[in-house]
């Protein structure tokens, strides 16, 4: 039985991981203890969660079911980014990437990517993006890349 990793390629920006700032860093959606779609969700797109407890109350399931509803559209409609973790699960790196670039391939899988969509892509609005939103929530960004590229990386988890 062998070992194998899954393999990533986006276009996006790599984001500082603990070790590399001496103070460590925490995104907004850390700060929030939210994964990224959730607080995207909140804080970029105004969602509102229920203020009533997730249990077994039949009202109270039925306005978190309606909620996640919502936020799973929203977010497939208005949320153009998805956060690629990579590396390993002891030393977790970050990309915050652009959905439609993201690629996968699980455990080893090979998966075939038509290279000619994205040869020519013009990638001004998607840096455009990158920076309002890095700017707009102060979400740090790694000073040796701040600029978004195309990344291929893997995680072994």
């Amino acid at each position: 039985m062998g070992i194998s990793s899954n393999a990533y390629l986006c276009y996006g920006i790599q984001l500082p991981s603990n070790d590399e700032v001496d103070d460590g860093v925490e995104y907004p959606w850390d700060a929030d203890m939210l994964e990224f779609e959730e607080w995207y969700a909140i804080k970029v797109l105004g969602l509102q969660k229920p203020d009533v407890p997730f249990d077994n109350d039949p009202e109270h399931t039925r306005l978190w079911h309606e909620y996640l509803d919502q936020k799973k559209q929203a977010i497939k409609e208005n949320c153009p980014f998805k956060v690629v973790y990579h590396c390993c699960s002891q030393y977790v790196m970050v990309i915050l990437a652009i959905k439609e670039t993201c690629h996968d391939s699980w455990s080893g899988q090979p998966v075939k990517i038509d290279m000619n969509k994205w040869s020519n892509v013009e990638t001004i609005e998607w840096n455009r993006l990158f920076a309002e939103l890095c700017e707009k929530y102060n979400i740090p960004v790694d000073e040796t890349n701040k600029q978004p590229e195309w990344w291929l990386c893997s995680y072994m988890g």
